[in-house]
């Protein structure tokens, strides 16, 4: 108990160190934390499970954050598509799906409830550093539920569906 306590709070705190590296860092330094995060998560087991949910969520966070740029809710500094940095970030988040965020798997509920909360203030913040600019303040209530509405699904659906396909194949 006291192992996967610890194993938590390292995986919520590389989270949260990959956040600022990306937002501060930009593209390189986004990709060396997160690849330094995923290190320690693979060095934990489950390899392909962990790896396959960080796929699935970087490719949802390129479409995700690409439409919210063509729709004009966000603006990654004019870029067309989404940049590698706040991909990479979707792929930390997906590699958090089995730890810092266990408590939320198979509740698609409580996971955008959570998202919803939690990540406007993240892309508000992240606007203050100068990662990311909001045209009005008001679209970040789009960010909150097109956020709610993707945790609930990667972490409410994907994620146990995923666990469940490696669980049977070992």
């Amino acid at each position: 108990m006291r192992q996967a306590r610890c194993d938590y709070l390292i995986n919520a705190a590389l989270l949260s160190a990959a956040w600022i590296a990306a937002v501060l860092g930009g593209d390189i330094v986004a990709l060396t934390a997160c690849a330094l995060f995923a290190a320690h998560i693979l060095a934990r087991g489950h390899r392909e499970r962990d790896l396959t949910i960080a796929a699935v969520a970087a490719a949802i966070g390129l479409g995700v954050d690409t439409a919210w740029i063509w729709l004009g809710v966000l603006d990654y500094h004019a870029a067309p598509v989404a940049p590698l940095w706040i991909v990479a970030l979707w792929g930390c988040v997906g590699l958090s799906a089995n730890h810092a965020f266990r408590g939320l798997l198979g509740q698609p509920w409580r996971a955008a409830s959570a998202a919803a909360i939690a990540c406007p203030p993240l892309y508000a913040a992240a606007g203050m550093l100068g990662a990311v600019r909001t045209p009005a303040p008001w679209m970040l209530l789009a960010v909150a539920a097109g956020w709610a509405m993707l945790f609930g699904v990667l972490l409410g659906l994907v994620a146990p569906f995923f666990n469940r396909q490696f669980e049977e194949t070992a």
